[in-house]
């Protein structure tokens, strides 16, 4: 008579499912199949970094997102995360809205600058972010109120251009990194606004780039 030895056939399994794992894990972290997931699902990898990044409502990642909003994201999003706006503007298939903290207008704000691709498309994607609370930062920890000098020495910059405003001149300092930053004439920075990355802060058309008066409250 044969002893099923039950020691041993608990352990013969214990191995088969521990192996079927680890090749099951190793699938997962080959590159051939991360190559093959992209293909088939090409927004998995940058859905993923936005997801990280969105883990922090207040970090600044240039060419993507401040905090829970990012560039390219639908505007109805945008109000799903941020409410009902305090003011805003639309001409020409173009908009912007604005949020105040404790809807106070003298307070800091966040702005966003939306298009439509009209006749094409329904739907309003976020262009350009802007923010003027300190609380947002970049990893570098620059943010509202950082000197110009203290910019310089993380991001290369270039003037995008100048404006006045209650009497005060301000210089939009762009990176071609997806990030600019409005500078008074303290060279403090005032404002920092997020962009689509590899190009030049784009025009508005409507009043976006200025201090917090820019638009009235509706």
């Amino acid at each position: 008579m044969i002893r099923v030895n039950l020691s041993a056939i608990i352990l013969i399994f214990v191995m088969l499912i521990t192996s079927c794992n680890h090749k099951s894990e190793d699938h997962k972290n080959n590159p051939d199949f991360k190559d093959q997931l992209k293909k088939q699902h090409p927004d998995h990898a940058s859905q993923d970094t936005l997801t990280q990044y969105k883990a922090n409502d207040w970090l600044l990642v240039p060419g993507k997102l401040a905090g829970k909003t990012y560039i390219n994201q639908d505007t109805e999003q945008v109000f799903e995360n941020l409410g009902k706006a305090d003011g805003g503007d639309a001409a020409m298939g173009k908009s912007v809205a604005i949020w105040y903290a404790h809807h106070d207008s003298t307070s800091y704000s966040t702005a966003i600058y939306a298009t439509r691709d009209m006749g094409n498309s329904p739907q309003a994607l976020v262009r350009q972010i802007r923010v003027t609370s300190p609380s947002f930062k970049t990893k570098e920890q620059i943010h509202v109120t950082s000197d110009l000098s203290a910019i310089s020495k993380i991001f290369q910059l270039q003037i995008a251009e100048k404006f006045k405003d209650a009497d005060q001149e301000y210089t939009v300092y762009d990176s071609r990194e997806g990030i600019a930053f409005e500078i008074n004439e303290d060279k403090k920075c005032v404002a920092i606004i997020i962009h689509e990355a590899g190009k030049a802060i784009p025009g508005t058309y409507l009043k976006f780039r200025t201090t917090n008066k820019f638009i009235n409250k509706r």
